[in-house]
Parts: C-alpha cells; sequence; structure tokens
C-alpha cells in the first residue's frame, strides 16, 4: 500500500470535483453544459459485479441509479447490464489505468409529465485509475460518457448525454 501523505488531498479534491459538478444552478440557461446538450446528474449510484477472465480483463454486470435535476426530458432512470473493464497494467504497482463500457437495459420516467418510459437503453464509456490500498481493495477515480435512448411510439425518441466522474471502491474476493 502506498504510504505517502497525498492520500487525503486526493481525496478532498475529488469530493470538491464532485461538489461542484452536483450543486444546483439557479440560472440553467448560463449553463455550458446544458448548451452543449450534456446534462450533469445530481445523483448517480451504481455497483457492479465482476469475473476476472484475466489479469487485465474483467466482464461483469451493473445497475444504476439516477436521478436527474437538470433540464433534459428523462427525470429519473434505472437498469442494468452487461459491462467490461480493460486494465493498462499487469496488476502490479500502486496505480492501474483502466478502460470499460456497459450497455444497460433501462427504464425510467419523463420528466415533463412523470410517464413511465418504455425500456430503453444507457450506454457507457468510462476510463479512470484504480488505486491499490491492498491486495484486495482499491479506490477507483473515473470520468467518462453517458448516452440514455428511450423509445417514445407517440413522441420523438427520448435521449440525454451524460458526462460522469465518480469515485468509488472496489473489493476483490479471492
Amino acid at each position: 500500500m502506498y504510504d505517502g501523505d497525498e492520500w487525503s488531498d486526493l481525496l478532498r479534491s475529488v469530493a470538491t470535483i464532485v461538489v461542484i459538478l452536483a450543486a444546483s444552478h439557479e440560472d440553467e440557461d448560463d449553463d455550458a453544459c446544458d448548451e452543449l446538450g450534456f446534462s450533469v446528474p445530481q445523483v448517480q449510484l451504481s455497483a457492479g459485479m465482476g469475473y476476472a477472465l484475466s489479469r487485465r480483463l474483467t466482464i461483469g454486470a451493473r445497475y444504476l441509479y439516477r436521478h436527474d435535476r437538470r433540464g433534459n426530458d428523462i427525470a429519473r432512470l434505472w437498469g442494468g447490464g452487461p459491462e467490461a473493464t480493460l486494465l493498462f497494467s499487469d496488476g502490479s504497482g500502486t496505480v492501474h489505468p483502466f478502460v470499460g463500457g456497459y450497455l444497460l437495459f433501462a427504464r425510467g420516467k419523463r420528466r415533463e409529465d412523470g410517464r413511465a418510459l418504455a425500456q430503453g437503453t444507457s450506454m457507457g464509456l468510462q476510463t479512470g485509475l484504480r488505486l491499490m490500498m491492498s491486495e484486495d481493495a482499491s479506490w477507483l477515480l473515473q470520468w467518462g460518457f453517458q448516452i440514455d435512448r428511450f423509445p417514445d411510439l407517440v413522441d420523438a425518441p427520448l435521449q440525454s448525454l451524460g458526462a460522469t466522474i465518480g469515485l468509488g471502491l472496489r473489493l476483490a474476493l479471492q
């Protein structure tokens, strides 16, 4: 385990970034993210389980819940599906860069009228760092891109784009 003094500074910096991104804006018209068609969700929670096919490749399943307070058409989203993660290291050392992706089969609620949406998809790509605390535990710092799409038989399909940043904990069972 890395015994440097930077852990508290690193965690404080990540917490600050998460708070800034999650803060509500009084005037959404001035939000650069909204102008680009992206939304920053207030709360997004996810959990996953995986099986290591090798030291570098893990496949598994992910479940996600998001309560989005921004101005897009999808107020809530939840769903689950497959995911894969590839490490760009051999597993030695304390910092392991990774890239991954997932395809979730999702349900949601429409913001305008609270109506339940037909089953849709949420696809995501993510990259980040796995910071090892021990052989079986690590912090995950990750950022990514997410696109959600729900078909709608009456109106045009509903879609939202999102940039994500996250902090997670990974536990390995041997």
